[in-house]
């Protein structure tokens, strides 16, 4: 709980490189065995996205909805990140 309002304060602030390293410093203490660890995914994919880093953000909610597919992090990150990055080649 603790880390997902530390994650809300960033947003609201505006603070798009904690966004994306909070989780990336916890995010190795986590085992995908864990609960919530598909949550912690798709926060991850949230601050690299908000980072401008599509391609890990992409991977990071894909396999968020491959662990939990009703995660709505992972279902929220994945889908906007194929839009923002535009158009692969």
């Amino acid at each position: 709980m603790f880390g997902q309002i530390a994650h809300f304060l960033d947003f609201f602030r505006g603070d798009s490189l904690n966004l994306r390293n909070r989780i990336s410093r916890v995010l190795p203490h986590w085992s995908p065995e864990a609960p919530m660890y598909s949550f912690v995914l798709g926060m991850h994919a949230f601050g690299l996205e908000e980072c401008n880093q599509y391609p890990a953000a992409e991977a990071a909610g894909r396999r968020a909805l491959e662990l939990a597919p009703e995660d709505a992090w992972g279902r929220a990150r994945h889908d906007p990140c194929l839009r923002d990055a535009g158009p692969r080649r």
